[in-house]
């Protein structure tokens, strides 16, 4: 078993290697998110519905696409970010998947970030997909990967693409903000990471929701970087005398293996912000998958309410 045993007195997780998380609702919910960075497949562990518990509230994120230095000062694409209601039978074992921040490389290819989702057996029931790194998305304006999908049977609540990205040699990112999508239970908000950009005249997405800021590039002084949504956790920022890492559990790595102009990139907060190259290149953070059914005294109807995240 991992970090515990039981949840909410008979739910299980059963992880692999580099996963990690938290308890959180007093017993009645929990936390799942990748530690780790790099191009391997998206890891697994298994979540085992409590008794009595026939709906719960679920809550992904994609992991942060990576930046590189060969890309020249450009910021990755943020995780896109999902929630809804899923009917599950007492007893039934789930299959829980968490992006892996995208690996930040100095020179060469760096990595994108990595699809969160909730599986019973082949049947995918809500995903949502991590950001592609600074190689993928140079020059172009299609950052389509970065979106959701959801089962039929699966309730919608919302869902959310990430940042874009920006750079010196490209436009701005789009406006985070504005790629919120049918929040339909009232009190409920959307969640998604923010994408980082490098240099002072470029916006540094903050993230909304559960999703979080993303990373700033070296630019006159310590790069810009923001906060993240409603729970958020910063990114991170370089300059040319260090870097700092994303904040919240799985923040992204600032790249310290600096290059001869001696400037590094961001990683981008936890969870989905995306990481920015500063002529070296910094992490994407890492995803997540957040599952809950009932409050911290076990009133069963508090997740039908609206920004119950607490």
């Amino acid at each position: 078993m991992s970090f515990l045993s039981a949840i909410g007195g008979d739910a299980g997780i059963v992880s692999t290697a580099g996963l990690d998380g938290e308890v959180i609702l007093n017993g009645y919910g929990v936390e799942i998110y990748d530690t780790d960075f790099g191009f391997s497949s998206t890891p697994t562990t298994s979540f085992v519905v409590p008794k009595n518990v026939r709906k719960i509230r679920a809550i992904v994120i994609g992991a942060g696409g990576g930046s590189s230095g060969s890309q020249n000062v450009d910021g990755a694409q943020a995780g896109a970010g999902a929630e809804g209601f899923i009917t599950v039978t007492p007893g039934e074992t789930l299959t829980v998947g968490v992006g892996r921040g995208g690996q930040g490389r100095d020179t060469g290819n760096p990595g994108d970030g990595g699809d969160s989702f909730i599986r019973r057996g082949s049947t995918t029931l809500i995903q949502a997909n991590g950001g592609v790194s600074t190689l993928s998305r140079t020059g172009s304006s299609n950052y389509s990967r970065s979106t959701f999908t959801f089962d039929s049977s699966v309730t919608q609540i919302s869902g959310g693409r990430g940042g874009s990205g920006g750079s010196q040699n490209y436009s701005p990112q789009t406006d985070l903000d504005a790629q919120s999508e049918f929040v339909n239970l009232s009190g409920a908000t959307a969640h998604a990471g923010g994408a980082g950009g490098w240099g002072n005249d470029i916006p540094v997405q903050r993230g909304f929701g559960i999703g979080f800021g993303g990373g700033g590039g070296w630019a006159t002084s310590v790069g810009p970087r923001r906060d993240g949504g409603i729970f958020g956790f910063r990114g991170g920022s370089g300059d040319s005398g260090g870097c700092i890492r994303g904040g919240g559990p799985v923040g992204g790595e600032g790249n310290e293996n600096f290059s001869t102009n001696g400037n590094s990139g961001g990683g981008g907060g936890s969870f989905g912000g995306s990481g920015v190259d500063g002529w070296s290149g910094g992490f994407g953070a890492g995803g997540l998958v957040r599952i809950w059914w009932a409050s911290s005294d076990g009133d069963v109807e508090f997740i039908d309410s609206g920004g119950n995240y607490e």
